[in-house]
Order: C-alpha cells, then sequence, then structure tokens
C-alpha cells in the first residue's frame, strides 16, 4: 500500500500539472529518476484510458457505475489540487434570479461543464440533464446516490437533484446520509446543518466503493488493453477515487466542535456519530475523524481521561493499518489478475479496514506490535479533509 499510495499522489500530481512531474522547472529530475518517469508514463497511459472507461460507465445500467460515470463526466476538469484548495464556485444562489426556472441555471451549469470534456462523446446538456433526473428517480443505491450528490454539486445542479428527488432518496434508502446530504447544499447555514446532523443516522463516505467500480471499468470495459497489469489498474483506480470521491467532513467536524452544549441534542447527536465512525466505519479516513469528533465531545465535557485514551487508540489504529500496507506492498504489487479481482471484491464486500486486515491474516502478516512509517501521513491526510469545508 504505501508503493500504491506514492505511485497514487505520482500520477495525480502528473495529471494536475506537478512541477517536477508535468515538464515544469524540474525536467532534468524527471528526466534522471525512474520513479518519475515510470509516474510519467502510467499518467499517459491513464488519461488514454479514461474517456473510453467513463463512456462505458455512464452507459452501463448498474447504478453504481452509471452514478459513477456521471460523476466524472461532470467533474473531470476538477482534480485533486483542485479539490484540496476548495475552488471556488462558478456561481452563487444568486445565479437562479437571472432565470425563468432551477431546470435552466442548470441546463446552463453542464453547458459550461461540458465544454471541458471535449474528449467525451457529445451529449446536448439537455440530454445530460434528462440522464441526472433517471438516475436519481431510479437509484436505490446508497453509494451510487452520494455519488450522484457530489457529481450535482460539482455541476451547480444542486436545487435541480434535490427538485427531482435526490434528498428524499437518500433520506429513504440510505438513512439521511449525512454526508450526501450535505454535498447538495455547499453553502448550508450552521442551523439547517446541525438539524441534518441530528437527523442522521449514517455518515457512510463510500470512499472504498469507487476505486472497486474503476476498476471494474479499467479491467472489463473498452480500455482493458491500455493498461496491461493489475497492479496498474489499482492504482489508476484509487488515483481516479482520490481526486473525484473526497466528501466534506468539514462542515461535520466544524459543528461537532464548537462550543456546543454538553449533553444537548446536538451533542448527543455528534457523540452518536463519533461512535458510528469509530466502530462501524468502511474507510480509515472516516475511522480517525470519528476519534477526533469522539475525542472533541470528551475535551468539552473536560474528560481528559477519555481523550487520552481516544488519542492513544487512534495512534494505535493508524500504526496497525500502516504497518499491514508496508508488509503488503510486494504482495499487491505481484497479484495476478484473478488476485486482483478477489481483493477488489473483498475492499467493496467489507471495506477498507477489513480488507486489509483479511489480506495481512492470509500472508500471515503479524502488526500486533507495529512500527508505523505512514502513520503520521494517514493522520495529516485526515486532519486536512476535518478542516474542508
Amino acid at each position: 500500500m504505501k508503493t500504491l499510495f506514492a505511485s497514487v499522489v505520482a500520477i495525480v500530481l502528473a495529471s494536475t500539472g506537478g512541477p517536477a512531474l508535468a515538464g515544469g522547472s524540474d525536467r532534468s529530475a524527471a528526466a534522471s529518476d525512474p520513479d518519475i518517469a515510470a509516474a510519467k508514463e502510467q499518467n499517459r497511459k491513464l488519461q488514454q484510458a479514461l474517456p473510453a472507461a467513463a463512456e462505458w460507465l455512464l452507459e452501463h445500467s448498474d447504478p453504481r457505475k452509471r452514478a459513477a460515470g456521471l460523476l466524472y463526466r461532470v467533474d473531470a476538469g476538477q482534480r485533486l489540487d483542485a479539490q484540496a484548495e476548495m475552488v471556488e464556485r462558478m456561481t452563487t444562489d444568486e445565479r437562479y434570479r437571472d432565470y425563468d426556472s432551477v431546470r435552466q441555471a442548470a441546463l446552463d451549469a453542464l453547458t459550461r461543464a461540458e465544454a471541458a470534456h471535449e474528449e467525451l462523446e457529445s451529449l446536448t446538456p439537455i440530454e445530460l440533464l434528462d440522464r441526472f433526473d433517471q438516475a436519481i428517480r431510479t437509484t436505490t443505491d446508497g453509494a451510487a446516490l452520494a455519488w450522484l450528490a457530489s457529481a450535482c454539486a460539482s455541476a451547480d445542479i444542486e436545487a435541480f437533484c434535490i427538485d427531482a428527488g435526490l434528498d428524499d432518496a437518500i433520506v429513504r434508502h440510505d438513512d439521511a446520509n449525512l454526508l450526501s446530504r450535505l454535498a447538495l447544499v455547499p453553502d448550508i447555514e450552521a442551523e439547517m446543518r446541525d438539524r441534518l446532523i441530528i437527523e442522521a443516522k449514517n455518515a457512510s463516505d463510500y470512499l472504498i466503493q469507487l476505486p472497486v467500480v474503476w476498476f471494474e471499468a479499467l479491467d472489463e470495459g473498452p480500455a482493458v488493453a491500455v493498461l496491461k497489469t493489475p497492479y496498474d489498474k489499482l492504482v489508476a483506480a484509487f488515483s481516479i477515487s482520490m481526486a473525484y470521491g473526497i466528501p466534506a467532513y468539514g462542515q461535520v467536524t466544524k459543528a461537532c466542535q464548537e462550543e456546543i452544549a454538553p449533553g444537548g441534542e446536538l451533542d448527543r447527536a455528534c457523540g452518536r456519530m463519533a461512535d458510528r465512525m469509530i466502530s462501524d466505519s468502511r474507510t480509515a479516513i472516516s475511522q480517525s475523524i470519528g476519534f477526533s469528533l469522539a475525542s472533541s465531545r470528551a475535551a468539552a465535557r473536560d474528560d481528559q481521561a477519555t481523550v487520552a485514551r481516544l488519542e492513544q487508540r487512534k495512534v494505535f489504529e493508524n500504526a496497525v493499518r500502516s504497518c499491514r500496507a508496508t508488509a503488503l506492498t510486494e504482495a499487491l504489487e505481484n497479484l495476478d489478475e484473478s488476485s486482483a479481482r478477489d481483493f477488489m471484491k473483498m475492499l467493496d464486500k467489507h471495506g477498507e479496514i477489513e480488507a486489509w486486515a483479511r489480506l495481512a491474516a492470509q500472508h500471515e502478516v503479524d502488526c500486533s506490535n507495529p512500527d508505523a512509517p505512514m502513520a503520521e501521513a494517514m493522520e495529516e491526510y485526515a486532519r486536512e479533509l476535518e478542516g474542508d469545508s
């Protein structure tokens, strides 16, 4: 996983114009470093494979694949660096005053989005909007609903998607998933944000399901011949997901780390959410943020013993995951096609945390007393997500 993580970062930097990887001021270093050269070649292959793989997803009948295709279609111009900087939205809610209807505002927003996708098969804005409408009205899967919410936010058509029933579907079919609902109201006011937190019975981020879907697209779709090895497909699938699937945790941490009344309704809701994220999370990032939320609430009660216990457990869990990832690097790099598919199925079924534990057990990797070179980097990434708003 350490090598996989490094390869993903290298590919994302290459595709977003990082100076060393994209022909910037350090070209000689790029030319002489075989790792950088390999990353650039991997990125070239990925860019070659993406349009066909994205079209395959978009035209698929499976709700998750269709939602992932729509997310790529409207968000392909966004890259990891843009998400990290939280690029200023194209317009604000004031834009609707200049239109006769929310639908017209949505059509105009999609026209702007389409301008960035010349490499994809042409769809008129109204055709693409109709696809959103159909997907929203026929989707009940939680992950697909979350990606549709992200796609609506990327396309600046949140109001249209809410009107088409997306928020209602999230409430009905995914236990009012907080992260999905927040994606539809990026400029939410504190009172409404707090109400959504109180109503939520779920805060799944579906981060690990997105690379599973993209791996299938690269492994089974029309671009199957471009990326040759299972490891190349794994790296590509994770790199795409890092760029397009990061949820906005910032509003949750902001609400639950503010000075709210201990024992009040919001305090209890934040506590319930933190407990679920610690015990039931399928991703390391979600669990780490759960620890931070629980620690904040304990600090508000001046319960320093609980704060210390939570911090100790968070550090240990990160260290265990880093130990497993480091120990399993060679195994991942040498997966054959069948084993790679089995690993992705395991990720989809059990989630990231449990899948790594199972893979470690299969390879007799003991991380009961871990030495964790990547734990600090993982924690820093979690803190960055907490800070995004």
